[in-house]
Order: C-alpha cells, then structure tokens, then sequence
C-alpha cells in the first residue's frame, strides 16, 4: 500500500479538512498510486497549487485544492494520469528536448 502525504510548502505535513469528500479524494488517490506502483505526494506551493511529486520527483504537475476538498474525484485521476505520463516520459529521457 503505498503512502500518501500532502505537504505546504516547508515541507511540513498539511492539515486537510476531516470531510467525506476529502477522505473520497484521499482515497481515490490511494488506489491510483497502489494500481501503479508509484510513490504519490502532493506539496501545496506558495501560489496554492499541490503539485504532484511521483516517485519522488516534483512534477510540474499540479491539482487545484478545490478538488481534493470537493471530492471531484474525476478531475483528480485525470491528474495524476497526466502527472504519470510525464513521469514516465522524462524516465526515458525525453525531457531533454522540451522546452
């Protein structure tokens, strides 16, 4: 089972609200990240966005809060799809030619 932490932008554990819909988000994202075998981490940033880290790589990937606290759970897979997709690309090294 892979572990999912949501951090602000010292690193320090983020308090997220105790809601059904953020728990449905926490969970979505717990399966998502079990499913593909991948270290998940979201770090909220000073412009408040969570950018997502895979595998311990900050992604330019990023959710807007609102989802997570209103468990919109498609938006949040479609996410971290793209956020995987990236990942995986710049593994095999074609981040090199973007810009």
């Amino acid at each position: 089972m892979a572990d999912i932490h949501f951090t602000d932008a010292q690193q320090q554990p983020l308090e997220l609200p105790d809601t059904d819909a953020v728990q449905q988000s926490i969970a979505a994202a717990q399966n998502w990240a079990d499913d593909n075998s991948l270290e998940l981490s979201f770090a909220l940033e000073s412009d408040g966005r969570l950018y997502i880290h895979l595998g311990g790589i900050r992604l330019n990937n990023w959710l807007d809060m609102k989802f997570v606290n209103e468990g919109d759970v498609d938006s949040i897979l479609e996410a971290l799809d793209y956020a995987r997709f990236e990942y995986r690309r710049s593994a095999s090294g074609y981040g090199k030619f973007d810009r």
